[in-house]
């Protein structure tokens, strides 16, 4: 009884989390990087595009005026209170990299046409010689 009742007050605090992050998920703010002793101000995005860009740095932020900071996992914790997960353009959680080294076929074949296309992009835009001009 009593494990059922943990049980149900994490799932509790875990959706009203999620409805946190879903209530600010739409609204863009300033964001501003942190990382060791640099300072970037990225612009106004969402707080998932944020949550995002303070992860891909490994450092902490702002946004909205307001501590953002990120796990390992794709959480995000505005002013040290979990909200949810951070979400990646394609609506997953996690990578693609990591969902695939986990054995997720279907995110192993988007990652894959995902960099097939990004080097078709770099190959159209460095043409072979580009650097000896």
């Amino acid at each position: 009884m009593q494990l059922c009742l943990r049980i149900g007050l994490i799932a509790a605090s875990w959706l009203l989390a999620m409805g946190a992050m879903q209530s600010v998920a739409a609204q863009v703010a300033p964001c501003t990087v942190l990382r060791s002793t640099i300072k970037l101000a990225v612009g106004n995005m969402t707080i998932d595009a944020c949550a995002r860009m303070i992860q891909a740095s490994q450092g902490t932020g702002s946004w909205d005026g307001n501590r953002l900071q990120t796990d390992g996992r794709g959480g995000v914790y505005l002013n040290g209170r979990f909200i949810g997960l951070a979400v990646n353009p394609s609506g997953a959680a996690r990578s693609l990299q990591n969902r695939c080294f986990r054995g997720d076929v279907a995110a192993c074949e988007r990652w894959s046409a995902q960099s097939e296309a990004a080097a078709r992009l770099m190959r159209q835009m460095y043409r072979p010689g580009w650097a000896e001009r």
